[in-house]
């Protein structure tokens, strides 16, 4: 019911300056002319913010059609006005109100002042005014429309994905670098969908209109799904936001499953506002044999405060770490720190994003227990992945 800043600040300026008692926005919809947003005191006129009254009673509409003008002075001195019924049952002494016009030539309403007492102050130059006003609000409103029309559409798409519809599972295998066997497979949706974002792209948009969580838990879901094709001597890793982990649903979906196959992997990228809920809902799933890995560990400050908080099983090195670790030495200082931190607090590292043997050394030599990454195996469906273990290069795609 209150109008948003910039059309409150046009409402308010529009009658200040003509020291009008009331500035309201109509819309034009369904034969009626309907209160929008009012500035001062519509109570006395009888308006309310979204009713309405018919549109063939109002002046506004009269004023659109080319019937009226655009301002009158004093309504009991019009002859056009005087005997209309919202004269009366206004108490209208005094109007001004112009068009509210989108760029596609449609009339959205209008924008007009009123007043108890007849104005005979008020000039031509008062309507140019108003005009120039009505253009600030008509644009902030089809800026509006276009954006609610956007929602709607990604909505729309996003509960076509909820529905299972357009996603699908791989898996990219996580390598022992001592015995070089699968460890664990981590499960990375995809989307078959137009317009063809990235996975990140689609989970941000779905957060965006709401609909994340929705989104992750149904990924979730499909890779639970899988679950029995995953060799009974490698666990299943999973991407979760902060929030997902906090959700019933997220409990719901591990209920049957064995909680020790499982490894929740929370992004580094995600902010955590409240530690103290979030690792309560990870103790109830912990406690069931469900690890946490932190990801993307190097990429910010937050992964850093994620393991002091949440203390994980499993913290994965961000592929800025990995990458060209052979040849630069600040890197490998940050790797060989961060897996004397892990060995001391009993979690395991996993270097992701390697793609090449240099890396692959590197990492050997510096205690890196685990990797993931192209040059040992790129996502795949699970029966490839699955079934192709026991040398690095022998995933890749050919």
């Amino acid at each position: 019911g209150h109008p948003p800043d910039l059309i409150a600040h046009v409402l308010a300026l529009a009658r200040e300056y003509l020291e009008m008692d009331v500035a309201v926005v109509s819309e034009f919809t369904q034969g009626e002319q309907v209160y929008r947003f009012i500035e001062g005191d519509g109570g006395s006129f009888g308006f309310q913010v979204d009713e309405g009254v018919l549109l063939e009673e109002t002046y506004c509409h009269r004023v659109v059609g080319g019937s009226l003008p655009n301002l009158i002075a004093d309504a009991n001195k019009e002859p056009q006005v005087r005997h209309l019924k919202a004269t009366r049952d206004a108490d209208i002494g005094s109007y001004i109100g112009v068009p509210l016009m989108f760029s596609d030539g449609r009339v959205y309403g209008t924008l007009c002042c009123l007043s108890h007492r007849a104005d005979p102050s008020l000039r031509a130059r008062d309507v140019r005014f108003m005009h120039m006003l009505a253009r600030m609000v008509a644009d902030h409103l089809e800026r509006g429309e276009r954006e609610q029309e956007w929602h709607r559409r990604q909505v729309r798409q996003i509960q076509e994905l909820l529905r299972g519809r357009r996603l699908r599972m791989v898996f990219q295998p996580i390598i022992h670098l001592g015995t070089n066997k699968v460890a664990g497979l981590e499960a990375l949706a995809r989307f078959d969908a137009a317009p063809r974002y990235s996975p990140d792209q689609w989970f941000a948009q779905a957060a965006e209109v709401g609909l994340g969580t929705g989104l992750e838990l149904t990924a979730f879901r499909a890779a639970l799904d899988h679950l029995d094709s995953v060799p009974q001597d490698a666990y299943l890793s999973v991407n979760v936001s902060p929030e997902t982990a906090m959700c019933p649903g997220l409990v719901d979906a591990l209920a049957c499953v064995s909680g020790e196959r499982i490894v929740l992997e929370m992004t580094e990228h995600a902010r955590v506002t409240e530690y103290g809920a979030l690792d309560r809902a990870l103790t109830e799933v912990r406690d069931q044999g469900v690890r946490l890995a932190i990801d993307d560990v190097g990429a910010g400050f937050a992964s850093l405060k994620h393991i002091l908080r949440l203390a994980p099983d499993i913290i994965k090195l961000d592929v800025a770490l990995t990458r060209r670790v052979d040849a630069d030495p600040a890197r490998r200082a940050m790797v060989s720190s961060l897996v004397s931190f892990a060995w001391e607090v009993g979690s395991v590292v996993i270097a992701e994003g390697v793609q090449t043997e240099r890396e692959l050394s590197c990492l050997r030599q510096l205690g890196v227990t685990y990797g993931q990454g192209y040059y040992l195996a790129p996502p795949k469906p699970l029966l490839a992945s699955a079934t192709s273990r026991g040398h690095p290069n022998s995933m890749r795609d050919g």
